[in-house]
């Protein structure tokens, strides 16, 4: 070794090892090694690329200047210099998925506290990291009881910060295996009850009984909710626990809840998704009058001819002059055009039909109420709708990027290409439909203004079988990229 070198203290060979940070006198000191040995290097690089002669321990040299280099590298790394808070900080900013029980690796936040002695302090002490948990049961109780445990250890962790929290019941599990009134809804959603923050369960109706029973006032934190019935039908009184929650803005109920147990603070509400409450129409309306803040709604609306909540029909209709997104199945519904007609939306960019039992028949009725709804940006109706009607609709909404009509009849070349002149729907960009002639179709896809400045980002086309060129020009669209499906029949 050449006696020029300056010996690698042990300090900094140890501190190589470590994230911690360094004192002013060993920064110092590898500052100076790390000027010292670069210089070194390029002298050594700079002899080798002038072919000079090179000494019998060139390649030893280099070797260890490399790894000198590489030490002096590791101590000086700027993340060394951070604060314990800003790295804690930093690990939160970057944690975007839930703690999966039973965990996966490489995960956050278990990966960060693989990587060194200081990170896994540091992650360990971070409650923003231990908030977010995912907890999916096992089916026997063993297995349960060491999930439990792990669970337990991440909130002790979270240290009093507000808690995100999805529970799922595997299939299979058999409630006659668990011991007395334990269960993960007991277990982690009760004892926290007052840090919980987001609130998602997919569970055994009778896990849910003992959370649906507690007193109003206790979820102070909550903001939203997602509640699932698995199996036998959940209890049919949402009783008090729904009173008094200040920050609850989404609520979304699956499974086979009475309608009339709803006691929930509309007006607060931004999104509730109510796909199986089969509400009567006058129901689904006086609710909506009462969520003057809503901006996202799933309902389901049944036969009109049940007997209705309300003494008299209500006519007054629901101006909800902030609601964004409204999904409604109908398939239970006689007479849709009643309901539609009690709705007042200025701002409704998504409306969805969507095909539950069977292709609800189109009613034209609709068509003009439908009209009315003209900021809509994406449309999705899987009822039989005539043609003359789709243009209509089409006519009445400019600002259509998404249209999605996947039941009814095939839309005519002529209104087809009126979309690809940008006649009608000008910033359409999604496209599902029925069509008749898939060999025009193609010709607007090929030669048209979709082929160009317009072309739709996806399109998918139920259509008769074409011609062996529609084939081959059908197989050019896919090689050239564009995300054309054709389903023929």
């Amino acid at each position: 070794m050449d006696p020029g070198f300056i010996n690698i203290s042990q300090e900094i060979r140890a501190a190589s090892l470590t994230n911690y940070p360094l004192s002013d006198t060993l920064h110092l000191e590898a500052r100076k090694l790390l000027f010292e040995d670069q210089r070194r290097f390029d002298a050594l690089e700079l002899r080798s690329s002038s072919c000079l002669d090179r000494s019998d321990d060139f390649d030893v040299q280099r070797l260890e200047l490399i790894e000198r280099l590489k030490i002096n590298g590791l101590v000086l790394a700027p993340h060394r210099k951070l604060p314990d808070d800003t790295l804690g900080d930093i690990f939160s900013h970057f944690s975007f998925d839930p703690i999966h029980i039973p965990f996966v690796m490489p995960e956050t936040p278990w990966n960060l506290t693989s990587v060194c002695s200081r990170w896994r302090r540091i992650a360990l002490d971070t409650p923003r990291l231990w908030c977010d948990v995912q907890v999916d049961c096992e089916t026997d109780w063993p297995r349960y009881m060491q999930i439990a445990a792990v669970v337990w250890e991440i909130f002790a962790r979270s240290k009093g910060q507000p808690i995100t929290l999805k529970v799922k019941a595997k299939s299979g599990i058999c409630m006659w295996n668990w011991t007395g009134n334990s269960h993960p809804v007991s277990d982690f959603v009760i004892p926290y009850i007052q840090r919980l923050r987001s609130l998602s369960l997919a569970v055994p109706a009778a896990w849910l009984s003992p959370f649906l029973g507690l007193p109003a006032g206790v979820m102070e934190s909550l903001e939203e909710i997602e509640l699932l019935a698995v199996g036998d039908p959940a209890p049919g009184i949402i009783a008090a626990i729904f009173r008094n929650v200040p920050l609850l803005r989404k609520v979304s109920v699956k499974g086979a809840f009475n309608q009339h147990a709803f006691r929930l603070p509309w007006a607060q509400l931004t999104d509730l998704h109510l796909p199986n409450a089969l509400l009567h129409p006058d129901t689904a309306i006086s609710i909506l009058k009462r969520c003057t803040n809503i901006v996202s709604c799933i309902l389901s609306i049944e036969h009109d001819d049940s007997e209705p909540p309300v003494s008299t029909p209500l006519s007054s209709p629901a101006e909800l002059t902030k609601l964004e997104e409204l999904e409604v199945n109908i398939d239970l519904c006689k007479s849709p055009v009643q309901f539609f007609q009690l709705l007042e939306l200025p701002t409704l960019r998504r409306l969805c039909v969507p095909k539950e039992l069977f292709s609800k028949p189109w009613d034209p009725a609709l068509a003009p109420v439908f009209a009315q709804f003209f900021a809509l940006q994406h449309l999705d109706l899987s009822m039989s709708i005539e043609t003359v009607d789709i243009e209509t609709l089409l006519r009445a909404a400019p600002r259509l990027t998404n249209l999605f009509l996947t039941q009814g009849r095939s839309l005519s070349n002529t209104t087809l290409e009126s979309m690809a002149r940008g006649d009608i729907v000008p910033e359409l960009r999604h496209l599902a439909c029925w069509v008749f002639d898939i060999t025009t179709f193609f010709d607007l896809l090929d030669w048209g203004r979709w082929s160009s400045e317009a072309q739709l980002d996806t399109v998918k086309i139920w259509a008769p079988e074409g011609t062996d060129d529609d084939d081959r020009r059908y197989l050019k669209f896919q090689a050239e990229g564009r995300r054309v499906t054709w389903h023929q029949f």
